[in-house]
Parts: C-alpha cells; structure tokens; sequence
C-alpha cells in the first residue's frame, strides 16, 4: 500500500494498529519494502531487457483526444 497507493509509512502503521489489531512499527514496514524490492529486482531488471529487446512494446492502449487543447487530454 506504501508503495502502489503511496500511503505514508505512519498511517500503515495507524491502519495495522486500528483495522487489523496488528502493532508493527514504521522501521518494520520499510524493512518489508526493502526486502520485497530486493526480492524484485531481478524480476524488474528482465523485465526491462526484454522490453528493450521488443521490437513493439504495448504498455498503455489508452487514447489522448489531442482536439481538446494544449494541456488538456480525454482519456478514453
């Protein structure tokens, strides 16, 4: 949640403690995204080569309307 929803480290903490009756402290959950970063980064590291590699990489099929004016995009 720290990471995808950018959910600062303390209220992590706050929710663990209140929602789920579980104390952990702010050092343990940076320590989990540190190790969970490690145990990643070879994953992440192939995942880049391979899309280097690609002759056509498909990351995002989403249209920009380019009618509605300079700063201004329509995701569709």
């Amino acid at each position: 949640m720290s990471q995808f929803q950018l959910i600062p480290y303390d209220r992590l903490r706050e929710y663990f403690a209140d929602q789920l009756g579980i104390p952990v402290s702010v050092g343990s959950i940076f320590s989990f995204n540190k190790e969970a970063f490690g145990l990643l980064e070879g994953f992440d590291n192939l995942v880049r080569e391979k899309l280097n590699e690609s002759s056509l990489v498909h990351a995002d099929e989403t249209g920009i309307d380019k009618s509605l004016g300079a700063g201004r995009s329509e995701l569709g």
